[in-house]
């Protein structure tokens, strides 16, 4: 935990000498452009690269952020003249490339030193997308005392996302209270990614009842069953592994049927510290694993301990059942896999763990991460659960910011306005974005997952909307809040939350105007005189409708038949807030 902390430090260091640092000289040479920063920093672009990178809308598609342009296309010492701001680095090409018909770009300085490649470094790139070492917590024996624990209802609600960082931490959580049916574990499952099926279908069973739900393996024996990892002679095993516990066997032995579970993060570093000749064998020799089941015969060949570019360790893979005839190995490297086998085991039987489930368990493990097993038991004990591919776990701790190493903010920083009810006031002012919101990976208010959709911010409280459950208004008028505080505001901008727009604004005498995001355009309110009309539903999203809004309890009935399809989506989603 201390060298998290450390880590910490430096990457906020980093972040802040990347935010200040401006861009201060050019020189170009043969095909290259070098930089230097106000701070000193210097780096190397090549021109093919930065024309490679452009980023304006048509050499990247402005929604799906994938290239257009025909990175073959491009010359490769990509002639250009370029300029320098402290802002930013300005390019003209010469070329034309086949897809896009850009002809100038623009890379900040910001952009551009995150984006360093002609620099060794001594960390991780700061946008680097993979999970890496240093996010993890590795553990032993210790842990039996501390299991990661969470409650199925706070996984399902708005503890999913502490649970998940726990589980990218550990590389295993226990979720108590869980339902024994199929149908809410595959739930849970479907709450971080799609379901992966595999030779044992999609949902399994150790205790299959029909001959659709049977396999050919072990795990439906009463067998013990030695730590490894599942599916390793596929090419890309399972990312998680779920396992809900619906009966436990209480016969004989009081840890028969105990679950058993090993870090294989930690044996890899284990090996690293202790056995080095063991860890450099098992990170560069190929084993061959394999599976045969009916008309299914799969196979592979895979090290044990797999690392990523700078030498961390990104995954585990280890099945000694599923080891298949070692044949391709020299003798003396067979040899040398016996003797350091003895070593790996050595480290495995030190740092297990074991941990009996009882119903109402389910355990998630990280299954390119940790082992598991279990005691042979006597009598009855059935398990239901699923695998989750590595890809889509991934692709969900991202979307949950547990990937990021900066935080992405715009270089003008997040309007908002506050209110000062002291002295019956509102005023407009500049409110920094709540902590952490950025990482949020579910909608404020409709609580709906952000895919391509972008995430917008409550001028008022801070928080990230979708763009349904936000709107633009021009405000004019006195206001009561929830105290019964009043303010008053003439052409007040802003851009609120739904949540914030029914506490807030659910005045007595407010007139508003809906606005696009991107309309500067200035309104005039109609004067006092002016007949304002009353709705009894949600307001309609109209160019220019006025308002005065009704209590609560009534703006959150559908809409009549006045409004307009996307007026009773926006009503739905508001009715699903639960507020």
């Amino acid at each position: 935990m201390m060298m998290s902390r450390i880590l910490s430090k430096q990457m906020s260091t980093l972040r802040e000498a990347i935010r200040e640092a401006g861009l201060s000289k050019l020189e170009t040479n043969g095909g290259a452009m070098h930089v230097t920063w106000t701070d000193g920093f210097t780096a190397k672009f090549h021109n093919i690269w930065l024309r490679d990178h452009c980023s304006c809308e048509h050499c990247q598609h402005p929604l799906t952020k994938q290239r257009q342009l025909s990175t073959a296309t491009i010359p490769l010492d990509a002639p250009a003249k370029a300029t320098l701001t402290k802002e930013a680095l300005n390019v003209e090409w010469k070329d034309v490339v086949e897809g896009s018909t850009c002809t100038s770009s623009s890379f900040t300085s910001e952009w551009l030193r995150k984006h360093v490649y002609s620099t060794p470094k001594n960390d991780y790139p700061v946008d680097y997308k993979q999970d890496r070492l240093e996010k993890k917590v590795l553990w032993g024996k210790d842990l039996m005392e501390k299991m990661p624990t969470m409650t199925y209802d706070a996984m399902m609600h708005d503890g999913f996302r502490d649970g998940m960082k726990l589980l990218q931490q550990h590389g295993l959580l226990l979720v108590k209270n869980t339902p024994d049916t199929m149908d809410a574990t595959e739930a849970f499952a479907r709450k971080i990614g799609f379901v992966l099926e595999t030779i044992y279908g999609k949902m399994w069973t150790t205790r299959p009842q029909t001959e659709e739900m049977s396999y050919n393996d072990t795990a439906s024996t009463n067998l013990a069953l030695p730590g490894h990892t599942d599916c390793t002679y596929l090419y890309t095993p399972p990312g998680l592994q779920i396992f809900n516990c619906v009966q436990q066997s209480h016969a004989g032995d009081p840890n028969g049927g105990s679950s058993r579970y090993v870090d294989g993060f930690h044996v890899a570093e284990w090996l690293r510290a202790k056995a080095p000749d063991a860890y450099d064998f098992f990170c560069r020799t190929k084993l061959p694993f394999y599976c045969i089941d009916d008309d299914t015969l799969l196979a592979t060949m895979e090290p044990i301990i797999k690392l990523d570019y700078r030498g961390n360790i990104e995954s585990f893979r280890l099945n000694d059942g599923d080891r298949s005839v070692l044949t391709h190995l020299s003798f003396e490297d067979t040899f040398a896999f016996y003797k350091h086998h003895k070593v790996l085991w050595q480290a495995i039987n030190e740092l297990e763990i074991v941990h009996k489930l009882h119903e109402g368990d389910m355990m998630i493990v990280d299954n390119q991460r940790v082992l598991h097993g279990r005691h042979a038991f006597i009598g009855e004990r059935a398990l239901i659960g699923c695998y989750i591919g590595k890809t889509e776990y991934d692709s969900r701790l991202r979307v949950l910011g547990l990937f990021q190493h900066v935080t992405h903010r715009t270089s003008h920083g997040i309007r908002s306005f506050s209110l000062s009810y002291g002295r019956g006031e509102c005023r407009p002012g500049r409110k920094s974005a709540l902590d952490g919101s950025f990482e949020r990976y579910q909608c404020h208010a409709c609580f709906q997952f952000f895919h391509l959709d972008p995430k917008k911010h409550c001028y008022m409280c801070g928080e990230v909307v979708c763009m349904d459950c936000r709107q633009q208004l021009l405000i004019e008028g006195s206001y009561m809040n929830e105290t019964g505080a009043m303010g008053y505001h003439t052409c007040l901008r802003a851009k609120v939350c739904l949540p914030c727009y029914f506490t807030f604004f659910r005045a007595r005498s407010v007139g508003f105007i809906e606005m696009d995001d991107d309309d500067d355009e200035q309104y005039e309110f109609p004067s006092e005189e002016y007949e304002m009309t009353m709705f009894k539903s949600l307001p309609t999203i109209h160019e220019c409708s006025k308002a005065k809004l009704a209590p609560l309890e009534t703006t959150k009935t559908v809409p009549t038949e006045r409004g307009s399809h996307f007026d009773k989506r926006l009503a739905h989603k508001v009715l699903s807030m639960g507020r």
